[in-house]
């Protein structure tokens, strides 16, 4: 169980942990001796989780799963929104080369084709 969680999304999300201390009748400092060393009841856990608007299993993953704010989100969908404009931009360019190779080779063999038949 990792219960640091409550601590982080707490914070993240603007929740005062004495908000979450009092909805599960438990003192805030009791709450910070549950965090630290790993331990709750499962209903106070559950009540914990609902406030928190994140699911459960988050509090027994070895590693947390990363919360992200609107604003973190809208900004790595932009990043990527980018990076395909890119991609396609390069796809393109790449496109646009293979056929003018193709051209200059179409154009190699009718000159070599030319020259056969002159010489």
């Amino acid at each position: 169980m990792n219960l640091k969680i409550i601590k982080n999304l707490s914070e993240k999300k603007r929740i005062p942990i004495t908000k979450l201390a009092e909805k599960i009748g438990m003192s805030v400092q009791n709450l910070h001796r549950c965090i630290r060393i790993d331990q709750i009841q499962a209903h106070q856990l559950e009540i914990i989780a609902k406030i928190l608007d994140t699911p459960i299993q988050d509090f027994f993953c070895e590693k947390p799963s990363p919360t992200y704010s609107k604003n973190e989100i809208d900004i790595i969908i932009e990043k990527q929104n980018l990076e395909i404009k890119m991609l396609k931009e390069m796809l393109h360019d790449k496109n646009q080369i293979i056929e003018l190779l193709q051209k200059n080779a179409a154009q190699t063999d009718c000159d070599a084709i030319c020259v056969d038949a002159v010489g």
